[in-house]
């Protein structure tokens, strides 16, 4: 499979856990951490690239944390899952040697400011503590 393909395909994965947070009208939804760890561990099992997983991974944060902030933060069982989701994927970067791909998007989250502080908090010592940074 050509990398066009592979990209498209991650595409459509992505989409699959954005309509987890919003509907087609761009209204939010509650989102099913069950149907988003099913939608991972499904494309776990045919992504071939290890930067390619960690993309979807951090895309699953970037969205939770975008819906979190867009309301002023979520329940802590909505939190968690995006707290596993990002170690997991500093995890994959660190060990495939990947920082400078995802380095500015990681980054990116922990600006945010309209949501519990704790869960920003989190991200951050994850990152300090698998990248060293």
């Amino acid at each position: 499979m050509g990398e066009k393909e592979r990209k498209a395909i991650l595409d459509s994965y992505k989409k699959k856990i954005y309509v987890q947070f919003w509907t087609r009208g761009g209204m939010p939804k509650n989102p099913s951490n069950a149907e988003i760890r099913r939608i991972i561990g499904d494309f776990e099992k045919i992504s071939v690239f290890p930067h390619e997983l960690a993309d979807l991974l951090i895309y699953r944060v970037e969205v939770a944390t975008e819906f979190a902030d867009s309301f002023g933060g979520l329940p802590e069982s909505d939190y968690k899952p995006s707290v596993n989701a990002f170690e997991k994927a500093l995890k994959i970067i660190a060990e495939n040697r990947l920082e400078s791909y995802f380095k500015a998007r990681c980054e990116k989250l922990f600006q945010y400011r309209n949501l519990d502080w704790w869960y920003i908090e989190s991200l951050m010592d994850i990152y300090r503590d698998i990248l060293g940074k």
